[in-house]
């Protein structure tokens, strides 16, 4: 190879890398000690929005182990303001495993990443401070081989134009 196509392979590769970026704003993962999620244990998230014109994406990053004893995984999340105002709120079930036991999520050996969609095309009606708490609910006090939970917020689209905005 030329040192004429080395450079240009090395320029193509960091243009690529730089056209590959993430519309990811926010990522924040925590592991449970012990991979045992306890039901005391609410996960709260905070976040920032600094523009009320754009859709959101909220996922939850959560990681399991095969052994992981249920199909499914039920959870409770409430959205709060900066004024702390509730400004949504609801349980939800993701299933973990398909109907055969297969795991749903991506991973080697016996850990699995699971990447839920919480919240798709969100509009937040205001910029401002958002906490995210999430319980789970599967009515037992230590739900066992969950490794980790975590909520990651990105853009789902370009920018929407108000004309009718003070």
């Amino acid at each position: 190879m030329t040192r004429s196509n080395i450079y240009s392979l090395v320029v193509g590769i960091l243009l690529f890398g730089v056209s590959c970026e993430s519309s990811s704003f926010y990522e924040e993962n925590r592991d449970f000690q012990g991979a045992i999620w306890r039901a005391d244990s609410t996960q709260t998230y905070e976040f920032e929005i600094l523009n009320r014109n754009l859709k959101y994406d909220v996922i939850i990053n959560l990681r399991n182990t095969l052994s992981y004893s249920y199909r499914n995984i039920y959870l409770n999340y409430v959205l709060k303001n900066e004024e702390g105002n509730v400004v949504d709120e609801s349980l939800v079930e993701f299933d973990l495993f398909d109907k055969a036991g297969k795991p749903l999520g991506t991973g080697a050996g016996d850990i699995f990443s699971n990447a839920l969609p919480l919240l798709e095309d969100y509009g937040f009606s205001e910029p401002g401070i958002y906490s995210l708490s999430l319980t789970q609910y599967m009515r037992q006090d230590s739900l066992k081989h969950i490794i980790s939970l975590g909520v990651r917020i990105e853009s789902s689209q370009l920018e929407i134009v108000n004309d009718s905005e003070e």
